[in-house]
């Protein structure tokens, strides 16, 4: 999901950078809000960030489809922090890869934020707390939501490779899509499976920092078995 400069054109690639803007300065008012009222809330910033940084950085190349397959971390920051400040970890991230290791670029930094950042982030949060409002376990809920906002990553990345192939939008996009699936998802299912433990771990270990942050309501701050439903 790291498009590299040329992939875009001028015109797209301008586009996508005023869309992630957006919610990039969301982000950063909500870092300053939150700070103030949760202790310890920068140096969770910090963690997310560091993961996000690392399981990113390891690419699987697609050479046919122009991009690479990786885990992305977003979903996880999506659901402990929300989307916009998922969104603002996952541009830090994508920042200093093409910065540092050359890793993505800088025209198409706004595309590569607008998919890992917002689709992640934003995919993951949504799919949670709607399941947690069906009822579903935390542990299943943080799973499956990590799980489909990882696949979701690469849905939108693909489809911002279509738009500038030559060809119908939809038919070049299943294609993108076909091809990159059976390299990611089973990166989107270790994802789901590290995402659901590290939630778990959190609430067994420091129930009132997800309740802090609304990841759980307030009466489940008990600790509980691994694994236990909630």
């Amino acid at each position: 999901m790291h498009l590299p400069d040329g992939v875009l054109e001028a015109r797209h690639a301008g586009a996508w950078y005023l869309v992630v803007v957006l919610f990039i300065l969301k982000g950063l008012a909500e870092v300053a809000k939150k700070s103030r009222q949760i202790e310890g809330f920068k140096a969770l910033l910090g963690l997310l960030g560091a993961v996000i940084f690392v399981v990113s950085l390891l690419p699987i190349p697609v050479p046919v489809a122009g991009t690479s397959s990786h885990p992305v971390g977003t979903p996880l920051a999506g659901i402990m922090v929300g989307p916009y400040i998922g969104t603002l970890l996952g541009s830090v991230a994508l920042f200093l890869h093409a910065a540092i290791f050359l890793h993505g670029g800088f025209s198409t930094l706004g595309a590569n934020i607008f998919s890992m950042g917002v689709i992640g982030s934003t995919t993951a949060f949504l799919l949670f707390h709607g399941l947690r409002w069906f009822r579903f376990n935390l542990l299943g809920a943080a799973g499956a939501a990590a799980f489909v906002g990882s696949l979701a990553v690469y849905a939108a990345t693909t489809a911002q490779l279509a738009v500038e192939a030559e060809g119908a939008f939809l038919t070049t996009w299943a294609s993108f899509m076909a091809l990159i699936t059976p390299v990611q998802a089973p990166l989107a299912l270790f994802e789901a499976v590290i995402t659901a433990f590290m939630v778990n771990y959190i609430f067994v270990h420091r129930p009132e920092i997800l309740a802090a942050l609304g990841v759980i309501r307030a009466g489940e701050v008990i600790k509980k078995p691994a694994g236990e439903e909630v």
